[in-house]
């Protein structure tokens, strides 16, 4: 149901940090996954803040593509949208009760596909 996708272990310059991300999104898709998780960290500086900013605008195109429903930041989390996640997705409340923990937490993403 969510796809975790990580990119904190390994230091990506902004054009790798998309393709992965593009990557992942193709491969939840195909897999008929309807959330992906994307950690890219949250650096305020360097490469790091850079891979977020990077890659935000990238699932903004996407989203205006209509190629992903839509994403959400996760300092843009909140227990109103996880909640609404868990009734729109039912029978894996186990998942998105553990997005909880990520409300307010800028190194990650949170992406709809569909």
């Amino acid at each position: 149901m969510i796809r975790e996708l990580s990119l904190k272990f390994r230091m990506h310059s902004d054009a790798e940090a998309v393709a992965v991300v593009q990557s992942g999104i193709r491969n939840a898709i195909a897999s008929r996954q309807a959330v992906v998780k994307i950690i890219h960290g949250y650096g305020s500086e360097g490469i790091g803040g850079s891979n977020k900013v990077a890659i935000h605008l990238h699932l903004k195109q996407l989203q205006s593509d209509g190629q992903i429903k839509a994403y959400h930041p996760g300092e843009t989390l909140s227990s109103g949208l996880i909640s609404s996640l868990t009734k729109r997705f039912n029978g894996h409340k186990q998942a998105f009760t553990r997005l909880q923990r990520d409300c307010g937490n800028e190194g990650m993403t949170l992406v709809l596909l569909w």
